[in-house]
């Protein structure tokens, strides 16, 4: 039943990530916290997302902006170390918390839709880089936050797409290899993470081949609408768990 969920959910991930660039770990995490816990919602986000990234570079590598991968790579990887420290250590029933608070404010802010004013890509990317690998150590979300940089300094939504997925790969590795030493990657983690590479693969095939959006705005709009009403949901499951 779990693996069938598990399928489905990363189908529906797959096809609104490989139209609008983000997407894949928020649905995750969103629905899969539900029935799952978070480590191990993250370490599904992060094996099966390889599938993901494989088969969106495949599609848009000509179109990556190698120097726009490159400036957030190191803050990245030390937020992502301070995250996963952080995932680690604090219960689950915290962490579902705080991962709530994050789905409801990205939500907001992405449909908000800022226009936001950049004196220095260089430090844009560098704190934007820093707090989204501090979400990837955490949640494995590191998107929304990086969309933010690649969306300013990418020319074309192509590139934007590429370039984003490439910097998810590069930190794939990193984190894969810190649950690895941590030994979290065990048992019946790796036929999650099976399952939810075979929905994301599908997910992102369709989203890309079969997928053509008129009113993209729209779209996003009703996407995060729906990460804004998992966030919530999941907030007062939270708060009834711990206040019951």
């Amino acid at each position: 039943m779990i693996l069938a969920l598990i399928l489905l959910i990363a189908i529906i991930g797959g096809v609104v990530q490989s139209v609008i660039g983000i997407g894949y770990g928020m649905i995750l995490m969103g629905l899969m916290s539900i029935v799952l816990p978070v480590k191990t919602i993250a370490i599904i986000i992060l094996i099966s997302g390889f599938a993901l990234s494989f088969v969106v570079i495949k599609e848009y590598y000509k179109y990556i902006d190698f120097k726009v991968v490159a400036l957030p790579l190191i803050p990245l990887g030390i937020g992502g170390y301070i995250g996963f420290r952080v995932l680690e250590s604090l219960p689950d029933y915290i962490l579902k918390v705080i991962m709530s608070l994050f789905l409801i404010l990205i939500a907001i802010w992405m449909m908000m839709n800022h226009d936001m004013k950049v004196r220095s890509i260089k430090i844009f990317g560098l704190t934007l880089g820093f707090i989204s690998g501090l979400f990837m150590g955490m949640m494995s979300i590191p998107g929304p936050p990086l969309a933010m940089y690649t969306l300013k300094t990418t020319k074309s939504r192509q590139s934007h797409v590429g370039s984003i997925q490439a910097i998810f790969l590069i930190m794939s590795f990193y984190r894969l290899w810190l649950f690895t030493f941590s030994g979290d990657i065990k048992g019946s983690i790796l036929l999650y993470c099976l399952a939810g590479g075979v929905g994301v693969s599908i997910g992102a095939y369709i989203g890309i081949q079969k997928i053509k959006i008129k009113n993209k705005e729209k779209y996003t709009r009703f996407v995060y609408s729906f990460i804004l009403f998992m966030g919530v949901y999941n907030l007062g499951l939270s708060m009834y768990t711990l206040l019951r």
